[in-house]
């Protein structure tokens, strides 16, 4: 069973965007919300050629993702609690009105256009995130050979991350550009950009959030791969919640975080997927022994390079205090509701 969130208080949430560039950071420092899923269904979501051009199938996954009622990426109607009753609302055309089911004679769809959400309250040490990172650049800088160049806590928090803190992917000799928009571009694919983990460490919390097509065997397999990545979004949102870091490396009895809230229809095949499968998975990709090195537990992170690759410790940085999953209904339930 899901623990309930924290009842000792209530977090106090806040928008967070940083004043100085308009960048919404959570505690540690990092952007964050940048890579969504762009649902669509024909004629029901439509999108601009534009918007349909740039992101191609990167992120674009039918409405049955988020959305109850709607086809999802099997194909198939994502299902939803029912109710008894009939109704005239056959075409579902009337927002505040619930809708026969499809398949349930006699029965009325409750679940149509709702979603389930999972919410999580997420415990953020920025002092013990902060000064591993000082520890493990370091350990880096005593054990490479001389004359190369020496790295900072930045630099290893970037590849704990999988970007830097504007958001901007890291890639061989750099960062990707930002799109024409000025934000970080989030178009990109891994396989053909950094197959190997030059640039964006295969273990890095962005690569196990949404591997795209980073997972493929051969260069034939890219497209159904991240076909199938796809299968496994979430639409998610965090709200930090907690005082103002003052100094990140210093210890304050300060309580910060983030809540953490997703939209998805299959919570065993979207979320739960992603965390077991993805998240904490210690043979993700080709690693052994090794999780998410922001969510995970204390262990290993390796740092691919073409020379030798680098082997950190990272510590455990995030603690889940409390969390459940809701369903979220429509306008047409909330409706449905007030007659009861």
């Amino acid at each position: 069973m899901p623990c309930a969130l924290s009842r000792h208080r209530r977090p106090q949430t806040a928008a967070y965007a940083d004043a100085s560039d308009g960048i919404e950071r959570e505690h540690f420092g990092f952007a964050d919300g940048i890579s969504q899923p762009i649902p669509f269904e024909k004629d029901v979501v439509t999108l601009s050629q534009t918007l349909a051009q740039r992101h191609n199938s990167v992120h674009l996954v039918p409405l049955g993702e988020i959305l109850m009622g709607h086809p999802n990426g099997h194909g198939e109607l994502a299902t939803g609690p029912v109710v008894p009753g009939k109704s005239a609302n056959v075409s579902g055309c009337d927002p505040e009105t619930l809708r026969p089911h499809p398949r349930g004679e006699g029965f009325l769809d409750f679940g149509f256009n709702g979603s389930y959400m999972v919410v999580r309250e997420l415990k953020q040490d920025v002092a013990q995130f902060w000064n591993s990172m000082d520890e493990c650049a370091d350990a880096l800088n005593k054990s490479v050979n001389a004359g190369t160049p020496p790295v900072n806590a930045d630099w290893v928090a970037s590849r704990v991350m999988g970007r830097d803190r504007n958001g901007h992917l890291l890639c061989p000799g750099g960062v990707l550009p930002a799109d024409t928009s000025g934000r970080p571009d989030n178009a990109f694919r891994f396989f053909d950009r950094d197959k190997m983990g030059y640039g964006c460490p295969l273990g890095s919390h962005v690569r196990r959030g949404n591997p795209r097509d980073g997972l493929a065997p051969s260069a034939k397999d890219k497209d159904l791969l991240l076909s199938a990545a796809n299968h496994h979004r979430i639409l998610r949102r965090g709200r930090k919640y907690g005082p103002e870091v003052t100094d990140p490396r210093c210890a304050d009895p300060g309580d910060r975080g983030l809540l953490f809230i997703c939209l998805n229809t299959d919570i065993g095949r979207q979320f739960e997927f992603i965390q077991q499968t993805w998240i904490l998975n210690p043979n993700f990709a080709v690693l052994r022994n090794e999780t998410d090195p922001l969510l995970g537990p204390c262990g290993a992170f390796t740092i691919p390079d073409a020379q030798l690759r680098k082997i950190i410790e990272v510590k455990s940085y995030v603690q889940m205090v409390g969390g459940e999953y809701f369903f979220l209904p429509s306008i047409a339930a909330l409706r449905y509701l007030e007659t009861l």
